[in-house]
């Protein structure tokens, strides 16, 4: 499966993409939102900066048992989750609006569908599904190889002591794996917030 994205990434040009999407490349106020570092735009799959955005959040999530007292890690932890729930939730948001008020080109036009009194709506619902899918492999693919290849993550690779930092890995890479590989069995964002409460909770290692 991770080749197969790989296939999606190299030949779906759908959409431009910023390519390497942190939280680290958002600049964000009370009002304003900025993203930075645009050096790897390309176009490819409308889940890719989602799913890099979310496995971002993921490794700062599982990495916090490391980087918190005990008295707040569970509220920064369920704060993390918020935020991902949130991501997903206001893009699903804006893609049905944007559906609905600015579908005017040559795909699913409204001349197939609400004039000739059919509903576009499952068509809206399938192509969130397939973008869900996309982001969530992106994720899992993305959460090991911050953790595996040259190009680590902070949040784990500032744990100096090992025997803290390779569990809190091992939780990452579990989930990635199981994201990778059943990415297209996941319902919704609220499966993958429990999916990583529970992982959160196994001692692997």
């Amino acid at each position: 499966k991770a080749q197969r994205m790989l296939m999606r990434f190299a030949s779906n040009t759908e959409t431009m993409v910023h390519g390497d999407l942190h939280s680290g490349s958002i600049m964000a106020t009370d009002d304003d939102v900025k993203i930075i570092d645009p050096e790897f735009v390309q176009y490819g799959p409308m889940g890719f900066d989602i799913g890099m955005l979310t496995a971002n959040y993921l490794m700062a999530y599982f990495s916090q048992p490391a980087h918190r007292e005990v008295a707040e890690l569970e509220a920064y932890q369920e704060w993390i989750l918020s935020v991902i729930s949130d991501t997903f939730d206001v893009f699903n948001a804006e893609f049905r609006h944007l559906w609905s008020t600015e579908r005017d080109g040559m795909l699913y036009p409204k001349s197939l569908f609400e004039a000739q009194g059919h509903d576009s709506l499952p068509a809206c619902d399938a192509l969130l599904k397939d973008i869900q899918t996309d982001a969530l492999t992106v994720c899992g693919i993305e959460m090991h190889r911050r953790c595996l290849s040259l190009a680590h993550n902070a949040d784990f690779e500032s744990i100096e002591d090992s025997s803290k930092r390779a569990p809190l890995e091992a939780r990452n890479l579990m989930m990635g794996a199981e994201l990778i590989v059943q990415a297209d069995q996941i319902n919704g964002i609220d499966s993958v917030v429990e999916l990583a409460r529970s992982y959160n909770s196994r001692d692997l290692l």
